[in-house]
């Protein structure tokens, strides 16, 4: 009996952990997009200098942030292997999580596409 409820109290803050990584993630990403949606147009070429550097800079606080990506998702990805008693809220996050992290690179690109055919 305490070894289940030791097993289970592992269970629970494996879980917190997980949750608290894809919370930070999400809310993370949500303000890197909302930077990404400025509509902030160039007015000359230095000004398109600017806003590429800037964006620059963005991916490579994107970059920075892959490690943590890559172990929230291996943590979920285990969790999920060993059966967690919430492996389908566990399983929601980690879709909703990649789907997101899509997205915003998919922004990145189309900014930067944007930003690039400013330039001309």
């Amino acid at each position: 009996m305490c070894e289940g409820r030791k097993s289970r109290l592992q269970e629970t803050s494996d879980l917190f952990k997980f949750m608290n990584m894809v919370r930070d993630l999400l809310l993370w990403m949500d303000e890197v997009k909302r930077e990404m949606t400025s509509h902030e147009r160039p007015r000359d070429v230095s000004g398109v200098e600017l806003l590429m550097n800037n964006h620059q800079s963005l991916k490579a606080e994107i970059d920075t942030r892959e490690e943590n990506f890559h172990a929230c998702i291996t943590l979920g990805r285990n969790l999920l292997d060993a059966r967690h008693y919430a492996s389908a809220e566990i399983e929601k996050k980690l879709i909703k999580l990649t789907t997101e992290r899509a997205e915003m690179m998919h922004r990145w690109e189309d900014r930067w596409e944007y930003l690039r055919l400013s330039k001309f």
